[in-house]
């Protein structure tokens, strides 16, 4: 028989711990044994001023509680896991209750310890009640103003559970004496004590009081400094979160030396801020100051990296369209250049282009990052150009003869420039290379040829 189980609104826990007070009162109930046991429900608690007589209290913050636990105590001591923070206080005092009597003539107090999850019939976990009830004269009362409709009744309850749900019946099977509620949540009572009636009677109540000294405040803790400090670059303004500071007493003033020029500390907030001007690893020293005077220095590191590298083209050529990145003459990889996309708003496409193609013409602007990628900031995505026309060895109609030396000057994928004469030089050229292994700036070349509508097409190209 799991008997009954009890959920307390959300009010005020207190566990077992004792605060320090000049005076404080200790209260105790102790029980008679369960039905069948020679275990029963106690509960202690520590206020710190006596309850006051004739007064209903109906949580542990009226009556001044500093500290309480309900537990189930054996012949062997405390039951195991059943020392429980108070979650539901009712208490009414008689006429004769004082520092010296603790006239508590009625009460509902109740412990809970719980670790559950999930929502029933599928909640799982363990669940640790012990709670006792006697007459609840109280309510209504005329010291509780509006409280005439209340529910009243009279109980003698004393009730220790602990209950293991199961969010499954398969898996509450595999465990002895399983069991489904009435609401289909399948569980274990794995203890279960009951007094009902109890019998019990405010003679069951007891009162202590301590007179004690409280320990003088203790020191304030030493003082200390915590924080980590981002990267910075040089020219772009930099903002660090305020470093910290524990011990010692608030409020804290901060100084520093040894930053990297531009940045500066605020002396409230021991924030880093300003724009740095120089790339380094620096290690510098920040000093906090408490208001009784106290110092406290540590040593802090900030890296400053250099200064973004610009990159861009105009009229770049693409080779390769990736997920992330285009690449020309190859990318990275090919000894040409990645770049990374442009943010969709700073990207214009033209001449009814819609998206990137390998051979169309981008021209774009960025940074270059740590490994030689262009991260672009603009995108003016362009058609790919008309094929270059092809040019014949053979000298159409109506064509003048060419023919000059001079050195080349500039060297095209399919031309050279030599002197200030750009010359079309198509596969069908023949080259005489005298030892060159290929065109180069500097290089004196003799051509013969012809010229048709102001565009000179080599013949014959001799290196010399």
């Amino acid at each position: 028989m799991l008997g009954k189980i009890r959920f307390a609104a959300a009010a005020l826990t207190l566990g077992a711990s004792l605060a320090a007070h000049a005076d404080t009162y200790t209260y105790k109930y102790v029980g008679p044994s369960f039905t069948g046991k020679t275990d029963r429900v106690e509960v202690t608690f520590t206020t710190s001023a006596p309850l006051a007589p004739s007064t209903s209290y109906l949580h542990l913050a009226d009556a001044g509680v500093i500290s309480g636990a309900v537990t189930v105590v054996g012949p062997n001591g405390v039951v195991s896991g059943f020392t429980l923070p108070i979650t539901w206080f009712q208490v009414h005092t008689n006429a004769t209750a004082s520092a010296t009597v603790p006239g508590i003539d009625s009460w509902d107090v109740m412990g809970e310890a719980k670790s559950l999850t999930g929502t029933a019939p599928a909640m799982s976990g363990t669940d640790f009640q012990a709670y006792t009830m006697n007459t609840m004269l109280f309510i209504p009362g005329s010291d509780i103003p509006g409280a005439t409709s209340l529910v009243t009744g009279h109980y003698n309850y004393d009730q220790g559970t602990e209950v293991t749900f199961y969010s499954t019946y398969s898996e509450c099977l595999l465990h002895a004496g399983c069991s489904v509620a009435g609401n289909g949540q399948p569980y274990v009572g794995n203890y279960s004590g009951i007094v009902n009636p109890s019998g019990t009677s405010p003679a069951s109540w007891s009162m202590t009081s301590t007179a004690t000294t409280p320990p003088p405040p203790p020191p304030p803790a030493p003082l200390a400094i915590a924080g980590t400090l981002p990267n910075g670059t040089v020219g772009v303004a930099y903002s660090s979160t305020a470093l910290s500071a524990s011990g010692g007493v608030a409020p804290y003033t901060w100084s520093a030396s040894g930053l990297p020029a531009g940045l500066a500390i605020d002396a409230s907030t021991g924030a880093i801020s300003g724009t740095p001007t120089s790339a380094a690893t620096y290690t510098f020293t920040a000093t906090v100051t408490d208001s009784t005077g106290s110092t406290l220095s540590g040593a802090l590191s900030i890296v400053i990296g250099p200064a973004p590298v610009a990159c861009s083209a105009t009229g770049a050529v693409i080779s390769g369209v990736n997920k992330f990145w285009l690449d020309f003459n190859g990318g990275l990889s090919g000894g040409g250049q990645s770049v990374t996309y442009a943010p969709q708003s700073a990207t214009t496409f033209t001449g009814g282009t819609t998206g990137f193609a390998v051979g169309e013409l981008v021209d774009y602007a960025g940074t270059l990052d740590g490994i030689g990628m262009c991260n672009a900031t603009r995108m003016i995505v362009k058609p790919a150009p008309a094929p270059a026309p092809a040019y014949s060895c053979t000298a159409p109609a109506g064509a003048k003869s060419a023919h000059a030396k001079n050195k080349i000057t500039a060297v095209g994928a399919d031309y050279i420039v030599v002197g200030t004469v750009k010359v079309q030089v198509p596969s069908c050229t023949v080259i005489s290379w005298n030892g060159a292994a290929g065109f180069a700036v500097g290089q004196r070349a003799e051509y013969q040829g012809y010229v048709l509508n102001g565009v000179t097409v080599a013949q014959k190209i001799t290196i010399n």
